[in-house]
């Protein structure tokens, strides 16, 4: 929750695919170390992407 008490990000768990949802822009500096969640939201959807790739090979 953001300090105004809204809901900025889910994730859903046990799913087939990669499914998360944000209220922010991720894509802004992930390399930067205060930005940690960023990169690992481009990190995870990395490794689902290949994942989703080698199962379809």
């Amino acid at each position: 929750y953001s300090s105004d008490g809204l809901i900025e990000a889910i994730s859903i768990n046990d799913h087939k695919s990669f499914a998360v949802a944000i209220q922010w822009h991720a894509e802004f500096h992930p390399e930067r170390d205060e930005n940690h969640l960023n990169r690992l939201l481009f990190q995870k959807f990395g490794e689902a992407c290949r994942q989703f790739y080698a199962a379809k090979t």
